[in-house]
């Protein structure tokens, strides 16, 4: 019914009952939120009303799908009162698989007065998540504790970032350990990759 409502020009932002928009529906029952009736929302050239529940919603669901970061894109665009929390970041960081960190970026833009704690990082997916959670707002100071932290469980291209970001400060000695643990592994003459447990680490 959405569907077709959206195909024949109906007002994205009619409320229903409950105060429910059709982005609301779509996105607060699991067998409606579906790629198709998002991508009828992108299409409409309407301003599309969103809440905060909305906007973690759709950073929860999806995440890594790129209709998902469309839409995220759409509903920040078209809502510049809308502010993430700590929740949404959290949300976001904690999506299965989610592995693009474009609107990670366009929260946090959004959101200068959050700050971002050390349990917060440890949940970055990638080495530009890491880069973005670390240097916004007030910053998160790289340390050995830091370094230390991202053993257990390994993180390995998040120890290199952090090796390589403050060349002066030397890595803690669990830590060197555990890399030349690593090296000492018959590697992939062809790429120097090493693997272990799964892992790729390129010296």
């Amino acid at each position: 019914m959405i569907q077709l409502l959206l195909e024949h020009s109906a007002d994205v932002n009619s409320k229903g009952r409950e105060g429910e928009t059709p982005l609301t529906s779509i996105l607060s029952k699991d067998k409606y939120f579906s790629e198709r009736l998002v991508e009828s929302l992108l299409r409409t050239e309407q301003q599309l009303e969103a809440t905060e529940s909305d906007l973690n919603r759709l950073v929860t669901g999806s995440g890594h799908s790129e209709c998902a970061i469309q839409i995220c894109k759409r509903v920040l665009a078209d809502n510049t009162h809308l502010k993430p929390t700590i929740e949404t970041i959290r949300l976001l960081l904690a999506g299965i698989g989610y592995r693009n960190s474009e609107i990670l970026r366009l929260l946090l833009a959004r959101a200068p007065h959050l700050t971002i704690t050390l349990d917060i990082v440890k949940q970055a997916k990638n080495l530009e998540s890491f880069e973005l959670l670390t240097r916004h707002g007030s910053c998160i100071e790289i340390t050995p504790d830091l370094m230390r932290s991202f053993l257990d469980p390994l993180e390995l291209e998040l120890i290199k970032y952090s090796v390589q970001s403050v060349p002066e400060i030397r890595p803690p000695p669990a830590v060197v350990t555990t890399i030349r643990a690593i090296l000492d592994q018959p590697e992939t003459e062809a790429t120097g990759t090493v693997y272990e447990h799964g892992r790729r680490f390129r010296p």
